[in-house]
């Protein structure tokens, strides 16, 4: 399983809460436009998914010329938890949506699987249990 370092799991108090940040949805080939050349030396990079879990995506940058690494993650970290994770399931639970009807417009929009069907009812019980709901 992904565990994401200490330092993407800290609260900062600087930053506007995530559920505030514009979020987007991006093709891979422009992510990897983006991410296939080195940013320290400009030769081109290798590019791996390193980990996917529902709409969180972990990328490793490795640069055979300079041998620079980079690590890429498409959101930040609330509590070892995914922001866009918590997100979508929020808006399913609070739209009064289903998970089958979001992931049959999901597939028909993207021609894939979202890879959250596990983590959905984890995060539907968050939710609507008494603790979430009282804080």
């Amino acid at each position: 399983m992904y565990e994401p370092p200490q330092d993407e799991t800290a609260v900062n108090t600087d930053m506007p809460p995530h559920h505030n940040e514009e979020k987007y949805i991006i093709y891979k080939s422009c992510l990897w436009e983006l991410l296939e050349v080195c940013i320290v030396c400009g030769q081109p990079c290798f590019v791996e998914v390193a980990h996917r879990m529902g709409t969180f995506l972990a990328v490793h940058v490795t640069c055979p010329a300079c041998e620079s690494t980079k690590k890429w993650c498409s959101q930040p970290f609330v509590h070892n938890t995914p922001a866009g994770n918590l997100a979508l399931s929020a808006a399913i639970l609070f739209s009064g949506s289903s998970y089958t009807k979001v992931s049959h417009y999901w597939k028909l929009c993207t021609n894939k699987s979202t890879h959250f069907k596990r983590a959905h009812p984890f995060y539907y019980k968050l939710f609507t249990s008494a603790k979430v709901l009282t804080q």
